[in-house]
């Protein structure tokens, strides 16, 4: 029995699969952040796979810049969860969530304690400001 590229995607569509559940079943952001690591690497293996069925080498090479990319996400990804565990001791994104919340209201507040405070502001910068922190809380 020959394995076939459709094997590969195949199997490259299960991993994304278990990454893609990880990603929206657990709340750790460790887990998480493998999760995605998972994903990125069934996207290899589709390009590998597909490069290989075509007889091109354009899927080994999209695959060398998809690993750079996931190299530099490493980097910036576990320093900013080594950071939080860190300060929050809990790598929790639903408590890191709560905590960014909090964190934004005070700031939000001091923003408008500081305003109300320094009359010699122009209506227009307070305005200006009022309304930037109003569109920052709506999206965020």
């Amino acid at each position: 029995m020959e394995v076939t590229a459709g094997w590969y995607m195949t199997l490259a569509a299960v991993l994304f699969l278990i990454g893609a559940g990880g990603m929206l079943i657990r709340r750790n952001a460790l887990m998480m952040f493998m999760s995605i690591e998972l994903m990125l690497n069934s996207v290899n293996l589709t390009f590998v796979a597909a490069g290989r069925e075509l007889g091109s080498l354009d899927g080994q090479l999209a695959v060398f810049f998809v690993l750079v990319v996931a190299a530099a996400e490493v980097v910036v990804g576990l320093a900013i969860i080594v950071s939080v565990f860190q300060s929050r001791s809990s790598a929790s994104a639903d408590e890191l969530s709560d905590a960014v919340e909090a964190d934004y209201d005070q700031h939000l507040a001091a923003l408008f304690d500081y305003f109300h405070r320094n009359p010699e502001l122009s209506s227009m910068e307070v305005k200006t400001a009022a309304r930037l922190a109003e569109e920052l809380r709506a999206t965020g």
